[in-house]
C-alpha cells in the first residue's frame, strides 16, 4: 500500500516494507506540519506482525526524485506490568518477551531495564545482575506460568515512572520506551494476570481483578483484537457466584467485551475470559486499555505471539 500526499510541484510517496521485503498494508499517515514540513506516522495496529521494517519515502519535487529510508522495529520486544497504575510502596511484577528481527522467540539475550522514577533517581535491572530473570520454561511452545523474562521492582512516591527496555541479541540491540504511573489514590485499583508471550494453537486465560475505591452503576469494558475467538467471558464479585449480564460486540477490528455492573465501594471483582488467537506467528497483538467510566489504564497488554 502506497501512500501518497501532493501539491502543485511536489509529491511526497510513502510505504513501509517488511523483513523479507515485502509491500506490507499499512496506513501511513503523511501530514504537513507547517510549510515544507511534513510528520509521516503509522498508527498503532492492535494486531500486526512483529519484526523489523522499512519506511521508504520518495519527495518528487519540481520534477527531480530524493528517497530516503527509515528501519524500525515493531513487536520485537513486549512488556507488562501487573499494574498500569500503582498506589506508593506496592511491589511490581515485570514481564518481558523478546523476540529477534524476523519476529521469533530469543532467550539468551542481554535484557537491561532501566527506570527512571520522578525524582530522576535511575535503577537499572540486568539479565547480567540477576535481577531480570530468564524462565526455565522459556523455550517451551505450550502455555507456560511464568513470562519469558520477568523482574520486581518497588515503587516509591506518586507520578510517572520511565521504562528503557534494551536486548542484544544476535540482531544487535534494541530498545523501546515506556511508561508506568504511581497514584496517592485510584477510583479504581485494576491488575492483570495473563501471558506476555503465546503458543497460538493453544488458549489462555486471561484475569483482571479490581477493587472498587467508589461505587459505580454502568458499563465495564475490556478490548481485544477482533480476530480473538472468546470463550467463558464473565465479571463477577470475588466470593460470589453473580456474574453481570455481559455482551462481545465488533467495531473496526475489535472485540468489545463489556458487562453492566454495579460496583460498590470497597468490594472486590475479577472480569475473565479465555482468549484463542489465530494460528498465526510470529505477531503482536495490544489488547485494553480496560475502561470503567472515565477510568482507564494507562497503558495497554502487550503479548508477542511465536
Amino acid at each position: 500500500q502506497i501512500k501518497k500526499w501532493q501539491a502543485p510541484n511536489e509529491i511526497i510517496e510513502a510505504q513501509v516494507y517488511g523483513y523479507e521485503n515485502e509491500l506490507k498494508a499499512l496506513n501511513v499517515e503523511i501530514e504537513e506540519s507547517r510549510e515544507g514540513k511534513f510528520s509521516i506516522k503509522i498508527p498503532k495496529p492492535r494486531s500486526f506482525r512483529a519484526g523489523r521494517y522499512t519506511l521508504k519515502l520518495n519527495l518528487i519535487k519540481d520534477g527531480v526524485s530524493y528517497a530516503q529510508e527509515q528501519d524500525f522495529t515493531w513487536g520485537v520486544l513486549a512488556i507488562n506490568l501487573n499494574k498500569s497504575v500503582y498506589l506508593p510502596n506496592e511491589d511490581s511484577f515485570i514481564g518481558i518477551g523478546v523476540l529477534d528481527d524476523s519476529g521469533r522467540m530469543v532467550c539468551n539475550a542481554s535484557v537491561t531495564l532501566e527506570i527512571t522514577d520522578p525524582l530522576n533517581g535511575k535503577t537499572t535491572l540486568t539479565t547480567a545482575n540477576g535481577e531480570i530473570k530468564i524462565s526455565p520454561e522459556c523455550e517451551v511452545y505450550g502455555v507456560t506460568n511464568l513470562p519469558d523474562y520477568y523482574a520486581g521492582y518497588r515503587v516509591n512516591e506518586a507520578g510517572s515512572y520511565l521504562m528503557n527496555l534494551t536486548s542484544v541479541t544476535s540482531n544487535g540491540a534494541r530498545s523501546v520506551q515506556d511508561a508506568f504511573f504511581v497514584q496517592d489514590s485510584v477510583e479504581f485499583d485494576v491488575a492483570r494476570n495473563g501471558p506476555t508471550r503465546i503458543y497460538p494453537p493453544v488458549p489462555y486465560f486471561m484475569n483482571i481483578s479490581i477493587i472498587a475505591n467508589k461505587n459505580y452503576d454502568g458499563a465495564i469494558n475490556e478490548y481485544v483484537p477482533g480476530s480473538f475467538e472468546i470463550e467463558n467471558f464473565k465479571f463477577y464479585e470475588t466470593g460470589k457466584d453473580n456474574p453481570a449480564a455481559s455482551s462481545i460486540t465488533e467495531a473496526n477490528g475489535t472485540k468489545i467485551l463489556s458487562a453492566d455492573v454495579k460496583l460498590k465501594k470497597g468490594s472486590k471483582y475479577v472480569l475473565s475470559y479465555i482468549f484463542d488467537a489465530p494460528d498465526i506467528s510470529p505477531e503482536f497483538y495490544l489488547m485494553g486499555p480496560l475502561d470503567i467510566g472515565a477510568f482507564k489504564e494507562s497503558r495497554q497488554w502487550q503479548i508477542a505471539s511465536d
